[in-house]
């Protein structure tokens, strides 16, 4: 049976309730731009894990490079303060969860959209920078569904694909692992549902973090 090595996962919608914060910071940035109109809900969530780059351009396709410029600049400014407001927690069961997987000799990871900063901050909220050998944020590599994200993790770890599982909420996430040839486990409190995230094949699919304990090549047994 195959046995993993490092589990690597995405932060938002995954570790951290962050969506509910994301698309408030995305829909007010619209408004405050000229020549922007909201999208709905659905919208930005769809877009919850690419690069704040990749972001702007998927919304908005039609905008000029200054209106892309201004709506990135307003969205971090605006989440800066929702994130010194610590609007945004950890999901339920996370820290233990993280905990009893690196008793288990696993080597943990982050692949996620956040920029370095933005990252850093959400680690200075809550402490559980620790657990982590390696990071990637989508403002130092390609952003996903691009395999260089995971690429650079294994790569720094010393590890094959093979020996590696993603864990994520969204279809990026699902689409990053299956670019990169890595099994992913889908997340169902995040952005995506069940039937979504099971059109990528991962190996399971969790309703609750705690499940991932018993997800076979993470189990101790």
């Amino acid at each position: 049976m195959k046995k993993y090595k490092v589990v690597i996962f995405d932060w938002d919608g995954t570790l951290m309730n962050t969506i509910s914060q994301i698309v408030t910071c995305m829909h007010q940035s619209a408004e405050m731009t000229d020549g922007l109109t909201s999208l709905s809900v659905n919208a930005y969530k769809q877009t919850i894990g690419l690069s704040l780059e990749a972001t702007a351009n998927s919304l908005y396709p039609n905008a000029t490079d200054v209106q892309h410029t201004l709506w990135q600049q307003r969205y971090s400014e605006l989440y800066v303060a929702a994130d010194n407001r610590q609007d945004s927690q950890l999901y339920s069961g996370v820290v233990e969860t993280l905990k009893l997987l690196q008793q288990q000799k696993l080597v943990l990871a982050i692949a996620t959209g956040k920029r370095r900063r933005g990252l850093n901050r959400a680690f200075q909220h809550t402490q559980i920078q620790d657990y982590f050998a390696v990071s990637r944020c989508a403002d130092e590599t390609a952003s996903k569904p691009d395999p260089l994200m995971i690429h650079e993790v294994l790569a720094e770890l010393g590890l094959q694909p093979d020996e590696a599982l993603m864990v994520g909420d969204s279809v990026h996430d699902m689409r990053l692992a299956n670019n990169a040839g890595v099994d992913v486990v889908g997340i169902t409190w995040g952005v995506d549902d069940r039937e979504t995230l099971n059109r990528y094949n991962p190996v399971f699919v969790i309703d609750l973090i705690e499940e991932l304990l018993m997800v076979p090549g993470l189990a101790n047994k």
